[in-house]
């Protein structure tokens, strides 16, 4: 067996988190240009503020996905053995090898279905070199409100992301509530709020009055703030099992 090398999970976590800063501040350009230079047309600029707010999200979902999958990816890299990750991630996995398995039926699939096959056998036997099915774990069946956050974030096997997101001074600033729980429940209509516009201007476009460039800047630092705490999350949840895996390996 190989020494075991300990990875760290920051770079890579701070890598996803730095793309979404520079998609943060490119969106603050345009609402920028949009303020000063934009149509005179009113009509003209609601319309290009509801593309600010479709950007935004498609932007959050994006970057929430890629943080988990490297994170994801980490431990990939450094649990040899598929059973000693936490059983809801396992059991997401398998299931996804078995969806995968049975969408895999022309013939030019075959090869993958059987390598997803052999993996399959890998992870029940806990043998090294097993690979997660990170695309299909962190896939968001509908958009990144909340619940689905805290659905990846389980298959992931991380329970109660949203308490540990905002377990924090920041949020308690920014919440301007003390109790813990009070604080989730006012970040999630916060955060549902994003996605609530963004399903008013893409599925009923004549009811969306359109938001204040001001009002697009809030959503923008929420989200800042949230994918930052998740990546804190993840990265100290990372660094805790994978000190726990050196201690497997008696290194």
């Amino acid at each position: 067996m190989t020494a075991y090398r300990m990875v760290d999970p920051q770079p890579r976590l701070q890598s996803v988190v730095d793309d979404f800063e520079t998609a943060s501040l490119r969106l603050e350009s345009i609402l920028q240009h949009i303020e000063n230079d934009g149509p005179v047309d009113g009509q003209l600029r609601v319309t290009m503020q509801n593309n600010m707010v479709v950007a935004l999200c498609a932007t959050i979902e994006e970057t929430i996905r890629s943080i988990f999958s490297e994170y994801l990816a980490v431990l990939e890299e450094s649990i040899r053995d598929h059973r000693n990750l936490r059983k809801t991630l396992q059991n997401a996995n398998l299931d996804s090898s078995v969806a995968a398995m049975k969408k895999l039926k022309s013939e030019h699939e075959i090869d993958r279905r059987a390598e997803i096959a052999l993996n399959f056998e890998k992870c029940m036997k806990g043998r090294e070199n097993y690979f997660l099915l990170r695309e299909d774990i962190t896939y968001n069946v509908a958009n990144f409100r909340t619940e689905q956050v805290t659905e990846v974030a389980k298959r992931s096997g991380v329970a109660e992301i949203l308490q540990k997101v905002c377990d924090c001074n920041e949020l308690e600033e920014w919440t301007g509530r003390e109790v813990l729980d009070t604080r989730v429940t006012v970040l999630c209509n916060q955060w549902n709020e994003i996605f609530s516009e963004r399903d008013l201007v893409v599925h009923r476009i004549s009811s969306a009055n359109g938001w204040a460039p001001d009002r697009i800047r809030r959503a923008i630092d929420l989200a800042r703030l949230v994918i930052g705490r998740i990546n804190v999350c993840l990265r100290e949840d990372a660094r805790t099992q994978l000190e726990n895996e050196v201690q497997r390996s008696g290194s």
